[in-house]
């Protein structure tokens, strides 16, 4: 059986073209839908119908320019995406960023009578009995620190780039504690969260090379970790205890993941055959991050599709039957 999914969009092409069709074949969605509440369910649904069916629409009004017929799902869904689809994306994203920032904001606002504020900022000093917080004064510490960490190591990596530093600093000190506490509350509310704003900011910072693209800037989002703290109080578990555990695995899953990794490798490279995930996806995300890190490279680098055989080209990246 095809892993991880049965490729539909070559059979369906003569009636839905454009349109990446394919059945999964990995029983932990159909556990995973399960528990997911029903109209998350149905939400995604409804999303994947809309790509799906709106796909060979927007084909027939002429947007949908890459595709090329005898284009698997892969090369289907990333010339979809470069398209149209992206765009789609992020313009949801912004709308439900906006929104995500609106009521952060109006509960800000809510809170400005002094005695809350007052209450709000006695809270913080005080650590909560039986959860084995740290003080806040040293965790904020720690955090601090290991930003500054991160910045030295990232100017110097990049020590013969003219990155501005500033966009390091603002994204340790203001982007990252914003966006986690925006994103704690829009994930909560509505599954999403802001994007692409690491790519926004590297196109905005008029820095033209790659190497900052992979530079390990000072970025999180740490407002999924909310969903953690509250999981970790319904279950009596100590921030303590959670703390131990992770320096206890830390080190064992270092060891134990260069032994596996070393293991899998020696049975046959990555992507081959052998490795049909890998062999699927690795196409479609190297093809991703090369449209984001060639295009500051140089004004006439760019992601282009050609046709060989009648099967596309993304990237460089050759499409030859099964090497999607």
């Amino acid at each position: 059986m095809p892993i991880p999914w049965i490729d539909l969009t070559r059979t369906t092409e003569s009636f839905l073209p454009a349109a990446p069709i394919g059945i999964g074949t990995d029983l932990g969605l159909v556990l995973l839908g399960m528990v997911l509440p029903f109209w998350v369910v149905v939400g995604s649904f409804a999303a994947a119908m809309v790509h799906t069916l709106g796909s060979p629409v927007i084909y027939h009004a002429g947007y949908l320019t890459h595709w090329r017929p005898g284009m698997d799902t892969i090369l289907t869904n990333f010339s979809n995406d470069i398209d149209v689809w992206l765009s789609v994306y992020i313009g949801v994203g912004v709308a439900v960023g906006a929104i995500g920032i609106y009521q952060a904001l109006s509960a800000l606002k809510r809170s400005r009578d002094e005695a809350e504020l007052r209450h709000a900022s006695d809270r913080l000093r005080e650590v909560p009995k039986g959860r084995g917080d740290l003080p806040f004064a040293s965790a904020l510490g720690v955090y601090v620190l290991s930003t500054l960490a991160m910045v030295v190591l990232c100017v110097y990596l990049l020590e013969d780039d003219a990155f501005p530093v500033i966009f390091l600093l603002a994204f340790g000190f203001v982007v990252t504690p914003l966006l986690s506490y925006v994103n704690a509350r829009m994930t909560g509310l509505t599954g999403q969260t802001i994007p692409m704003i690491k790519e926004g900011a590297f196109i905005v910072s008029g820095y033209r090379g790659v190497n900052i693209w992979f530079a390990p800037i000072p970025h999180a989002d740490h407002g999924r970790r909310a969903q953690l703290f509250r999981e970790v109080e319904l279950t009596g578990t100590k921030f303590s205890s959670i703390l131990k555990a992770e320096m206890l695995v830390l080190p064992l899953s270092l060891i134990c993941g260069l032994i596996f990794w070393s293991l899998i490798w020696l049975m046959s490279p990555i992507p081959a055959p052998t490795f049909q995930y890998a062999q699927t996806y690795w196409h479609l995300s190297h093809s991703d991050r090369a449209c984001g890190t060639r295009r500051r490279w140089g004004t006439e680098a760019r992601c282009s599709s050609r046709r060989s055989s009648g099967r596309g080209s993304w990237a460089g990246l050759d499409s030859q039957g099964d090497r999607s």
